[in-house]
């Protein structure tokens, strides 16, 4: 009888550690490398995955862009945002780096309900790069003539 419990709790012991290995391996040793593991790979999904939410443009809405302290219609001229027309939607496209709380300060410049704001690709960014007309916008200009 006696060797019966001891075979019986040596069996316990066993898938008791067997159980706790199983339930400890794979997680990460401390909270900073769980929050590093997480970061990279919505960073990857982010870089790989295309976006999901597409905006459909109606007749009456307006592409705006904003690049380098300027903004620009979609043919990369110069646009007053004061003489927007007040029907349809605006669509802001900002450059992806551009730092949220300026890109709330530029949100804040448009005194409209039906602001769509998106993120430019990167054919846009090569393309306002390139364009002369947006190297020479007033506002890079006084910038330049300030320096």
């Amino acid at each position: 009888m006696t060797e019966i419990a001891l075979a019986l709790a040596m069996g316990f012991f066993a898938i008791m550690v067997l159980t706790m290995v199983s339930m400890g391996a794979g997680q990460p040793e401390s909270a900073e490398k769980a929050k590093s593991v997480v970061a990279a790979d919505l960073m990857a999904n982010a870089a790989t995955a295309p976006s999901e939410a597409t905006t459909e443009l109606g007749a009456d809405d307006q592409v705006v862009i904003y690049y380098k302290d300027s903004f620009f219609s979609p043919d990369m001229k110069p646009v007053d945002i004061a003489g927007l027309a007040p029907e349809g939607r605006v669509i802001l496209a900002v450059p992806p780096n551009l730092p949220l709380s300026q890109a709330i300060d530029i949100r804040g410049r448009f005194n409209r309900k039906d602001l769509v704001v998106s993120t430019l690709d990167q054919r846009w960014m090569k393309a306002l790069e390139q364009a002369p007309q947006v190297m020479l916008s007033p506002n890079s200009q006084h910038k330049e003539d300030a320096k």
